[in-house]
């Protein structure tokens, strides 16, 4: 029985069934990179006026890049850096204060900017 079944193996209809190669669905996904409106303007730091910062940034349309930015000097970058650097990097100042029966109470101050980008294309 052993036999028969290398024989049925062996004969050329089963031999190319059985070499036959299926092409292999691709598994790894490729990214689109659409194209990213950038805009130019001034980099201001705030916080340490002179001193460059560094830093990372990543988003669904490009993949992560670290940018380097000097105080004072011109760029151009992809318009959600931009509004990174110009919504998030703040820092909350809190104002501290007694009520009326002497508690302590805690209330939101001035938000302070660490870091901006001045915008040349107005748009």
């Amino acid at each position: 029985m052993l036999e028969k079944n290398l024989n049925i193996k062996d004969t050329p209809e089963k031999s190319t069934l059985l070499n036959k190669t299926t092409p292999e669905k691709s598994t790894s996904k490729k990214k689109v990179i659409k194209k990213v409106k950038m805009v130019r303007g001034k980099f201001r730091n705030y916080e340490n006026p002179g001193m460059p910062i560094k830093f990372s940034f990543t988003d669904d349309e490009r993949p992560a890049q670290i940018y380097t930015l000097h105080d004072g000097k011109d760029y151009e970058l992809p318009i959600n850096v931009v509004k990174h650097v110009n919504s998030t990097c703040c820092v909350q100042k809190n104002e501290f204060a007694i009520d009326a029966n002497g508690k302590p109470l805690e209330r939101i101050g001035q938000i302070e900017r660490r870091y901006g980008i001045e915008n040349f294309d107005f748009s």
